[in-house]
């Protein structure tokens, strides 16, 4: 999302960390508008006889509810989506005959590379894609498809490469060979995915199946192409929950796709048993929507405003840091207090995290402990109410372990020197 809120953060020459936030929520916003938009676009073009406005928005809530932070957070995954469906939208309309031309492949290859270059677990989805149309016999289609989609992210690779060096690449390669669960733990993460996004969505599952078969009846290869993206992300989505630190939001892709197939199921089995009572109480969830959207953008921003302004007063911290260590450079575990001190610090507060899950990446140690010897750090700063007990330690102890005397506590925020 950089390259949406970026622009606007320097035309607005917005400087506050809450402004910031606040324009980042805002894009993600937009962003959810263009899912929201495009998917009942798709609904209404693909199969009007099936499309209800409200069924639609209830499904959207129901997946909003399952990932109230993710679809508000300053996270790829929105983007990434967009992508996805784009991808798969666009390649229905060449398949079903409306549009042939093959640029629309193309066109479609190229969305797929660009939602796995935002999101690696995009790829679970475009290979399903891909499978069916070999399945298909779409044997010219598919191979177009995936020459786009690789040409698109050899692009974005050798971008990376040419930016930012091979530092990018292998960052990219110990975020994929991660450390993941063994034994107990893999057991017990395991039970937590089955549980969590299965067993707890069963019902969902059902209505999304049901509106698989509606059509199915309607046009067969559009249902399997669908199944197929939902079965590929979800496989691939799994896989991923059981590496360290993997989160649920990696099926938050399959879940905003299934809002296609869970609005039909909805008002196909509604049909059955509802009346117009049922429907307009169905059609509430239309003026629940976007206040609960709305309220979820501004919380952070507000949280952070009255954080700073009660017990974090990073304004202080920054003027004392600026009146007594000029050009400091800062140590800090935390990331709020890293992104209030952006571009003062020189490891990120994820960095022992990182290495701690990424054996491979351990093997840079040496070097970055090289890198950090030539530039020490100035200052600590620390948060939380017992910041004050802040001690050096892991990876980076070397480097911090003369920053141990409290030079000044401001609440909830300590900042330690060597002085």
């Amino acid at each position: 999302l950089a390259w949406v809120v970026t622009p606007v953060i320097r035309l607005c020459r917005l400087t506050s960390v809450e402004s910031i936030a606040f324009a980042g929520r805002m894009a993600v916003l937009l962003c959810f508008g263009l899912y929201v938009r495009s998917v009942a676009l798709f609904h209404k073009t693909w199969l009007p006889s099936e499309w209800r406005a409200q069924y639609f928005t209830l499904a959207v809530l129901w997946v909003m509810l399952l990932f109230p932070g993710n679809l508000t957070a300053i996270r790829p995954d929105l983007l990434s989506f967009l992508a996805e469906f784009g991808s798969f939208a666009v390649l229905c309309q060449f398949l079903s005959g409306r549009d042939g031309r093959r640029q629309l492949v193309v066109l479609a290859g190229v969305l797929a590379g660009i939602a796995m270059a935002i999101k690696t677990n995009s790829v679970g989805g475009v290979a399903g894609i891909g499978v069916v149309l070999l399945l298909e016999r779409r044997i010219g289609v598919a191979v177009l498809f995936g020459v786009a989609t690789g040409v698109t992210l050899a692009v974005h690779l050798g971008a990376m490469y040419l930016i930012y060096g091979t530092a990018s690449l292998m960052n990219l390669w110990f975020m994929l060979a991660s450390q993941s669960f063994s034994g107990i733990g893999l057991a017990r993460r395991a039970h937590e995915v089955l549980d969590q996004p299965f067993v707890d969505n069963v019902l969902l599952a059902v209505f999304a199946v049901r509106g698989l078969l509606v059509i199915h009846r309607h046009d067969a290869l559009k249902a399997r192409l669908l199944t197929a993206f939902l079965f590929g992300s979800l496989v691939v989505a799994t896989i991923g929950q059981m590496k360290i630190g993997a989160s649920t939001n990696y099926f938050l892709g399959a879940f905003m796709m299934a809002t296609i197939p869970l609005a039909i199921g909805l008002a196909s089995v509604a049909a059955q048993i509802a009346d117009d009572l049922t429907s307009r109480a169905l059609s509430v969830g239309l003026i629940i929507l976007w206040p609960m959207l709305l309220l979820r953008t501004a919380e952070t921003p507000a949280t952070i405003l009255l954080n700073d302004a009660r017990h974090y007063p990073y304004r202080d911290v920054k003027a004392f840091v600026e009146r007594t260590y000029p050009n400091a450079i800062i140590y800090t575990p935390d990331e709020n207090a890293a992104i209030q001190f952006s571009g003062r610090t020189r490891l990120g507060p994820w960095t022992e995290a990182f290495l701690q899950v990424s054996p491979g990446l351990r093997a840079q140690l040496p070097e970055l402990h090289r890198v950090l010897s030539g530039v020490p750090f100035t200052v600590a700063i620390t948060t939380g109410a017992n910041c004050a007990a802040w001690q050096p330690n892991g990876y980076f102890a070397p480097e911090t372990d003369h920053l141990r005397m409290l030079a000044k506590q401001f609440d909830k925020i300590c900042v330690f020197s060597s002085r």
